[in-house]
């Protein structure tokens, strides 16, 4: 994006229900894909699978360590994603084809600069 002549689209995210079945597991955005706002997707997969590698690497109950992998992951996956879903969707308010939205998040852009103004002592 530059200035304010980019566009950012919505993006759908990844929510599973369960992230393995069995002795099969998925990572990444198979299993918890986020928007690209804040960069985190490929960090949250690689921190993922390095726990799932050291969940199972000296399991005898690969199905239980895959529930105990899950278990511990999914909050920090989850947080990850409810995060960048916020930016994402700011983003996505800050340029709309639509002319009474983009007049909405002019008016509230021009309402935060004047407060701002006004906290920094000018008149605006």
């Amino acid at each position: 994006r530059v200035g304010n002549s980019g566009r950012h689209d919505r993006y759908a995210t990844t929510t599973l229900s369960t992230w393995s079945s069995g002795r099969a597991a998925i990572v990444g955005d198979a299993a918890h894909a986020m928007p690209s706002s804040l960069g985190q997707g490929a960090g949250v997969s690689i921190v993922n699978a390095v726990a799932l590698a050291q969940a199972v690497a000296h399991a005898d109950d690969i199905d239980a360590a895959l529930g105990d992998w899950e278990v511990a992951m999914r909050p920090m996956v989850e947080g990850w994603q409810r995060r960048v879903e916020d930016v994402a969707s700011q983003r996505s308010l800050s340029r709309t084809d639509r002319p009474s939205e983009q007049r909405l998040v002019e008016l509230s852009s021009e309402d935060s600069d004047r407060k701002h103004a006004r906290h920094e002592g000018t008149n605006a």
